[in-house]
């Protein structure tokens, strides 16, 4: 499983709104696709029970930012 998080996540270009894969905390951090800093943020604003599209983190990662 740690061999997971080293791969980075790519999502489906036709999967639709309702079928959008979700990811848990642990493996948005892992993922190789952020950035130090946006996995910092990540570290913050996600709840470690919750699952999120990629959509839903890019959000939360701007809204952070918009709040600095």
């Amino acid at each position: 499983m740690d061999n997971d998080l080293k791969t980075p996540i790519i999502p489906s270009s036709n999967a639709s709104s309702e079928d959008k894969a979700t990811y848990s905390k642990k493996a948005l951090i892992g993922d190789a696709t952020y950035s130090k800093a946006e996995k910092a943020i990540l570290a913050i604003v996600l709840n470690d029970e919750d699952k999120y599209t990629l959509d839903a983190v890019r959000n939360k990662i701007n809204e952070f930012k918009e709040g600095i």
